[in-house]
């Protein structure tokens, strides 16, 4: 839990680490050891991205946790570990959460773990922003992740079958240096090719983070692989474009893409994904009780 998840080559800069929706639980109230130690909050000016900072949620430096240009609609995402901007998914939203911007600087406490920085931020909801929430479930269009015949093929990876990890540091500029790294557990990095394939490479990465991966934002994908533990493996699928395609051929170009992808998981990795075909299935919905704008520092 708590893992960084990223796409393309700026492995560690992209907009938030997640927990994901099949490794959430369904307790609301943190621990009273996770929480910040001091917390500024402020709405952003009108330039608060210009230096591509955009919704940036993580740890920016020793001892730091920063967003900027944030949406507490996506904080709570972020906070609860739902799939960011899959806000079908919380219930009770006013609309302001989804239009006011604010820039968050917090410190975060000596010898804290990565999996305590979410626990941290919904501390920072309830006592800043006031949020009471509570999780309930919803019938919804949803597919599942499992095993598929013959197993599974992936490489287990040790060293993040851990839920005391460190926390990630993201550079928001990265070096050449940083971004050469070893990646963090649970990122990802997407790759696209001149063919229309597209390359992920998987890094430490649990079965719940794969699921959050395979989602879409209207399309939750829940966990029933039974498998624990982090794992190393890279997954390669065709991609169909809708450019220059005429609007009514969009749904055939769509369901084409899914076939290919539930056909890539189940050759390369051994699991078994039905994005195309979905089933009605009760889902965890976050419902919004209360929620204020925010006490003033």
């Amino acid at each position: 839990m708590g893992r960084l998840h990223s796409t393309g080559v700026l492995v560690s800069v992209l907009a938030f680490s997640a927990i994901c929706l099949g490794a959430q639980t369904l307790e609301t109230a943190p621990p009273p050891q996770s929480r910040f130690e001091v917390v500024s909050i402020r709405p952003s000016g009108p330039h608060a991205n210009a230096n591509g900072s955009f919704h940036i949620l993580g740890a920016v430096g020793p001892g730091e946790w920063r967003a900027t240009g944030s949406f507490l609609a996506y904080l709570i995402n972020y906070a609860y570990g739902l799939k960011m901007g899959t806000l079908d998914r919380v219930e009770g939203l006013p609309r302001w959460t989804q239009t006011a911007e604010y820039d968050i600087t917090a410190i975060i406490p000596p010898h804290a773990r990565q999996a305590q920085i979410p626990l941290m931020v919904r501390a920072m909801l309830a006592n800043r922003f006031k949020l009471v929430a509570h999780w309930g479930t919803r019938p919804m269009q949803a597919a599942t992740l499992t095993v598929a015949p013959g197993g599974p093929k992936l490489k287990p990876d040790p060293a993040c079958d851990s839920p005391d990890l460190p926390v990630t540091v993201i550079a928001l500029r990265p070096s050449a240096a940083a971004t050469a790294r070893k990646p963090s557990c649970g990122a990802w990095t997407r790759s696209p090719g001149i063919d229309g394939s597209v390359a992920v490479k998987f890094h430490g990465v649990t079965m719940a983070e794969m699921a959050d991966y395979a989602a879409s934002q209207t399309m939750p994908v829940i966990d029933h692989t039974g498998l624990k533990g982090a794992y190393d493996f890279t997954l390669t699928y065709q991609t169909v474009g809708f450019g220059g395609v005429n609007r009514d051929q969009w749904p055939e170009i769509d369901a084409e893409n899914l076939r290919n992808r539930d056909d890539a998981f189940r050759k390369q990795l051994g699991l078994k994904l039905n994005l195309a075909r979905p089933t009605k299935q009760p889902v965890p919905v976050l419902m919004v009780d209360h929620v204020e704008t925010p006490t003033p520092n």
